[in-house]
């Protein structure tokens, strides 16, 4: 057995160091265990020997393996559930775009003899499909873990753009 592998014969030498052994066992209930085994150098009846501490950490290993498990699954709750927020965060804001792109499409429609407008509704719908597709774009590389390419954006070009549709749906 790994004891007396360690151990030579019953009053055999182990290892000191500062770290405990461990060693498999056979329990008093007859299951196997593990134990830890501390050797300490001392002095017996004014001779080296080795004082040896042997402790059942069989239920402390268990109950510490449990508690890895449950942390990982909790871990893994915790990552689902950022993804949901994440996949409901990114569905309404195609949403949104999706409504701009279709009010445009029907305020081009309101006006088909005017070529600009409906030129200008197209393009502004051109853009809302671009801003899908690239908040479709990162979450992909999001998904596959790979690099965003980041961009900036003047939220006052952004504001100009949107001012026109806002003032048709304002009145």
């Amino acid at each position: 057995s790994p004891a007396s592998a360690l151990l030579g014969s019953p009053f055999g030498t182990a290892p000191v160091s500062d770290e405990p052994v461990d060693i498999d066992i056979q329990r008093a209930d007859g299951q196997p265990g593990t134990a830890e085994l501390w050797a300490t150098p001392t002095l017996w009846k004014g001779r080296p020997a080795q004082l040896l501490l042997l402790t059942d950490v069989t239920q402390r290993r268990v109950l510490a393996a449990q508690i890895e498990h449950r942390d990982n699954e909790l871990r893994h709750a915790q990552k689902l559930e950022a993804m949901g927020r994440l996949a409901g965060s990114v569905a309404h804001e195609i949403n949104n775009l999706l409504q701009v792109v279709q009010g445009r499409c029907d305020m081009a429609l309101e006006t088909p003899d005017d070529p600009a407008l409906v030129r200008n509704h197209l393009e502004k719908s051109g853009e809302s499909i671009r801003q899908m597709s690239n908040l479709t774009k990162g979450l992909m590389a999001f998904g596959h873990k790979q690099p965003l390419q980041l961009e900036l954006h003047d939220i006052s070009e952004f504001l100009t753009a949107l001012k026109p549709m806002l003032q048709h749906l304002t009145g």
